[in-house]
Parts: structure tokens; C-alpha cells; sequence
């Protein structure tokens, strides 16, 4: 609660305004183009669909658990409450989930990447990333992981960039050029990355056989989102 004040006229009266954090689940119907609730309003963020479309992952708001259920809201599942989580992605396999995470007691550091089961389980760091990641990405046949910090401020200049970790072997490399770009996604067909740039500067696209980046023409773009065939790349753009 916050201004609080006594009543002039009755000292036992004491007026206070007050809020409680909440989200809720929404979907565009795209015949109207209006935007509807979604899992009964379920005050959650970061939802992912698995591959099969039967599951869907979310983040807890303002808790910040990772959850999930079936696409119509039931059979809820806590998966992971030990963490303050964001950003889940299903394996293309549906048998994993990758995250970003930053433990409870540890508030303020870098988040770090982590996978668990499907199913539940143990949450573990993904070998090989020693250090800070977010928004992980998969690469379509599931070997794999494209992501980059987000947290700048706890962030080394040279760590500032998107790098790739072989989720068998741990072995980390770095996308050439991806300097100040974070939030990477893989398109299906494997052969592109759109990753998004810091501040008002376009996002662009690296195209893995020519190892060159291409502008998106338009700024304040963000959010981005690959189409099932890989033709198009989705976005929100921001006003100015």
C-alpha cells in the first residue's frame, strides 16, 4: 500500500491506495482482429505452445514459476518454483523445455540458461554456458541453442552478443557480427537467425550459408517471431 493518510475528521480512519500485480492471457481472433481472453484470463506471461500443440508452458505473473497446461487450461503442472523463470521454449522433440532463469536468492545477478523435462524434474544449466544468457532458441533439430544476454548492466562488453552452444558436447560459439544483439530465434528451416538490436536500431536476419546479416526495414520492431514455413518474420512494432 502506499499514501496512506488519516481521515482529518476520525483519527480510527485511515485511507490507503493499493494494487495488486496481475496479467492476463489473451488471443487475437483474427477474423475480428480484436483481442480475447485466453486460458479463462490466467494471469501469466511467455506462453509456448509444444510442437504438438497440446501443451502450452507459461510463466506465472507476478510469481514467475513455470507452469504448464493442456491448450484448453486444464491440468495445470508446476514445473519449476524454485526459480524466477522467463522465456520458455519447447524442444522441437517436445520432450524439454529451455529457459532463463535467475534463482530466488540471487536477485539482481545475470540470468542463465536452464532446461528441464517435459514432464518435470531437475532443472539444469545447460553445459557449457558459463556465462549470462536469455531467451533461448532452438535450433530445429534439437542439437543446439541459440541466445544472448539481456541483463546488460551485469554484463561484460564482450560477452554482448549471440552465441550458439552444442547442448551434447557444451562447445560455445559466437555468431559473427551479432555484437548488441540479444534475443535470437531460429527460423524452422534452420538456415536463418532474426535477433534484435539495442535500442532503436533495426532488427536483422543472419543467413547462416553466407554468414552475412540483413537489416529489417523498420525500427522499434521487436518481439520477433518466425512463420511455420519460414517466410515471414512477425513482430510488434512500438510507438515512438
Amino acid at each position: 500500500y502506499s499514501l496512506a493518510s488519516e481521515d482529518p475528521a476520525d483519527a480510527r480512519v485511515v485511507y490507503a491506495q493499493g494494487w495488486v500485480a496481475h496479467g492476463e492471457a489473451m488471443k487475437l481472433n483474427r477474423k475480428t482482429g480484436v483481442f480475447e481472453t485466453y486460458l479463462d484470463g490466467l494471469s501469466a506471461d511467455c506462453l509456448a505452445n509444444s510442437p504438438d500443440g497440446q501443451w502450452i508452458a507459461y510463466v506465472s505473473y507476478p510469481g514467475r514459476e513455470l507452469w504448464k497446461c493442456r491448450r484448453d487450461g486444464s491440468d495445470k503442472v508446476l514445473l519449476e518454483d524454485g526459480l524466477l523463470t522467463y522465456n520458455p521454449r519447447w524442444s522441437p522433440d517436445g520432450k524439454r523445455l529451455a529457459f532463463a532463469a535467475v534463482r530466488k536468492d540471487d536477485w539482481g545477478q545475470a540470468h542463465r540458461i536452464y532446461t528441464i523435462a517435459g514432464d518435470g524434474g531437475k532443472s539444469e544449466l545447460v553445459k557449457g554456458v558459463n556465462g549470462p544468457g536469455f531467451d533461448p532458441t532452438w535450433s530445429p533439430d534439437g542439437r543446439e541453442l541459440a541466445y544472448a544476454p539481456w541483463d546488460y548492466e551485469y554484463v561484460r562488453k564482450q560477452d554482448r552478443h549471440v552465441s550458439i552452444v552444442n547442448l551434447e558436447t557444451g562447445a560455445v560459439r559466437m555468431v559473427p557480427g551479432s555484437d548488441e544483439m540479444t534475443s535470437a530465434r531460429w527460423s524452422p528451416d534452420g538456415k536463418r537467425l532474426v535477433a534484435h538490436r539495442w535500442g532503436a536500431a533495426p532488427p536483422a536476419i543472419y543467413d547462416f550459408e553466407t554468414g552475412r546479416w540483413a537489416d529489417i526495414d523498420v525500427e522499434r520492431f521487436g518481439f520477433e517471431a518466425w512463420s511455420w514455413g519460414s517466410r515471414y518474420v512477425y513482430g510488434l512494432v512500438f510507438p515512438n
